[in-house]
């Protein structure tokens, strides 16, 4: 799925979550380099959701550190992952999915191998997180700028989702942040897959 296919589908569910009651709101917001756009969802003025891309030829790397990932694929299911890490160092309940994620040390934190249900219900689509130990945001995000224009959008303790995305390659990592802390990441293709 690529970047704008991935963006539209989000924003159709915010959609029809709207006409359930509650007032969803969606602004582009002006940006600075390396980001091309910013678009923020609202429910009830309160930021839900956050979508950033990057200007052509910024790659993802330059923004985010994704080393806690590297090798890895973000299809990988968790199955492959004992095959290749052996037995995880332990297995609990995401507190953002409520699912089951099995948890392997690396050295800036820990990952993770959980099977998430999709929007037709079968079969499950496997994910990829990352759990850092350093949850500052200057420690995860690695461009100023970005992480300024980000943190500035949240509020206090509350995390949402902040999706990054690179429309060439279909890059992308989603973070689940707030302004003073990052909780996990999310792998989604990178550059080129």
């Amino acid at each position: 799925m690529n970047a704008n296919s991935f963006r539209v589908l989000s924003l159709i569910a915010l959609l029809v979550l709207s006409s359930c009651g509650a007032n969803y709101t969606f602004e582009e917001l002006a940006t600075q380099p390396p980001l091309r756009r910013i678009e923020v969802a609202k429910r009830n003025g309160v930021v839900e959701e956050v979508f950033v891309s990057l200007e052509a030829g910024e790659r993802l790397t330059n923004v985010v550190d994704v080393s806690f990932f590297d090798g890895l694929d973000h299809r990988m299911t968790h199955e492959a992952a004992r095959k290749r890490f052996g037995e995880p160092q332990g297995v609990r309940t995401d507190p953002l999915m409520r699912l089951s994620v099995a948890v392997y040390p690396v050295p800036k934190g820990e990952i993770g191998f959980m099977s998430v249900p999709t929007s037709g219900g079968m079969p499950k689509q496997p994910q990829v997180w990352a759990y850092p130990i350093n949850q500052s945001p200057a420690a995860v995000i690695l461009d100023e700028s970005v992480r300024r224009q980000l943190v500035t959008l949240l509020s206090g303790d509350r995390a949402v989702q902040v999706h990054v995305l690179r429309e060439v390659g279909a890059g992308r990592v989603t973070l689940n942040m707030s302004s003073n802390r990052v909780d996990a990441l999310i792998l989604g293709p990178r550059d080129g897959e």
